[in-house]
């Protein structure tokens, strides 16, 4: 992959319950740790949207170097700065017309 210049790789790890839409299944907390490992053993980054704070720190802890969109579902608590400091990890804010009251 590095060979055609990719970095990193996005994964979902929502169930949409946070668009105020009927939740959709996720992968298995498993794949997404299976697919992270595997993304950094191939050099590469991983980035997550993940924009429920459960799911949040479930990949923050499985090692992925970077949420895509804020949390969107609760205010930011200890647990999750804490995720994000020791990690050193990144953010983006993304709005599509939408702007959730927590900010990462």
């Amino acid at each position: 992959m590095h060979a055609i210049g990719v970095d990193a790789i996005k994964l979902i790890y929502a169930d949409q319950a946070h668009t105020g839409r009927p939740p959709v299944q996720t992968m298995q907390p498993e794949v997404m740790r299976a697919i992270i490992e595997e993304a950094h053993r191939l050099g590469l980054k991983a980035y997550v949207h993940a924009p429920g704070m459960r799911q949040a720190k479930e990949v923050l802890r499985a090692g992925a170097d970077g949420l895509v969109h804020s949390i969107a579902d609760a205010p930011l608590d200890d647990e999750f700065i804490t995720l994000m400091k020791n990690r050193n990890q990144l953010s983006w804010r993304v709005w599509r017309g939408q702007r959730s009251p927590w900010f990462v």
